[in-house]
């Protein structure tokens, strides 16, 4: 259902059946990787009119994996505050094998 360099693309589909007998498909909770799961590769500055997309596309290699570099910010989950304010530092993890 999802790409692989998705977040969601090994996450649990799920269904819940409602009171009036529909059922709903959901995808599963997902939980940000452990600290010390994490690769960090290299350290970015945010500069004034950084994007997370164009950041992930020139780090990574693909422009959908801004949500790794947010996973790696530790116990923040909004991806804008991130590049709010230029002069951040920014982890950024390795991507993974086969992506």
């Amino acid at each position: 259902m999802f790409e692989p360099n998705s977040r969601y693309y090994q996450s649990e589909l799920k269904t819940r059946t409602l009171p009036d007998g529909r059922e709903v498909s959901y995808v599963a909770r997902r939980f940000p990787p452990r600290d010390e799961d994490l690769k960090i590769m290299s350290v970015h500055t945010v500069n004034k009119g950084d994007r997370l997309d164009i950041i992930a596309s020139q780090k990574i290699g693909d422009p959908v994996q801004f949500w790794r570099i947010a996973d790696a910010q530790h116990r923040n989950l909004d991806p804008h505050e991130l590049i709010r304010e230029p002069g951040r530092k920014l982890s950024i993890p390795f991507p993974e094998a086969g992506v």
